[in-house]
């Protein structure tokens, strides 16, 4: 967590868990809801949310306060969830998949934004967002290990069809 005080980690037996840095004991019950083994986690800046995306093609939203399941599933990738990300702002959630796409998501509602990043040459397997919350780094190992650069905002509405045209680096 961002305080630097919490673990936070997730396994094939679908299970998120936290420990508690100091001390190396697991806090709380397990976080469970997944079915599928969870591959992905990201926590907002605030440290208050926990995003977590599976092999069962779905993300789920976690109260990191009180364990609970935040609304229900967001569904939408046709692949294992691989990787995660959320905007500075905290209102945002990027996520990358084994069907080469990447997807946005309103933090809050659960509701896709726009329509998925394609074009990819292989799976996403690690998205970074810049500090300025203007781009995301995007690793699509090996075919593009360098990465590339995906522009997140647009200057239409915010649930504007983004230009997708990526600057490999």
């Amino acid at each position: 967590t961002p305080d630097g005080r919490t673990l936070i980690s997730s396994s094939s037996d679908c299970a998120i868990r936290r420990w508690n840095l100091t001390t190396g004991a697991e806090i709380g019950e397990p976080l469970t809801g997944h079915t599928n083994s969870v591959l992905a986690l990201a926590i907002t800046p605030d440290g208050r949310t926990l995003v977590s995306g599976s092999n069962g093609h779905t993300i789920r939203r976690w109260d990191l306060t009180t364990g609970a399941a935040i609304g229900t599933p967001l569904a939408g990738h046709t692949n294992s969830v691989l990787a995660l990300a959320i905007t500075p702002d905290g209102r945002t959630i990027l996520s990358g998949s084994a069907a080469r796409t990447i997807r946005r998501w309103d933090l809050t509602t659960g509701k896709e934004i726009g329509t998925p990043l394609t074009g990819h040459t292989d799976v996403v397997r690690a998205l970074a967002i810049t500090p300025d919350g203007a781009r995301c780094i995007v690793n699509c190992a090996p075919s593009e290990a360098t990465g590339l650069a995906v522009p997140l905002r647009t200057t239409g509405p915010a649930n504007a069809p983004l230009a997708y045209a990526p600057t490999v680096y």
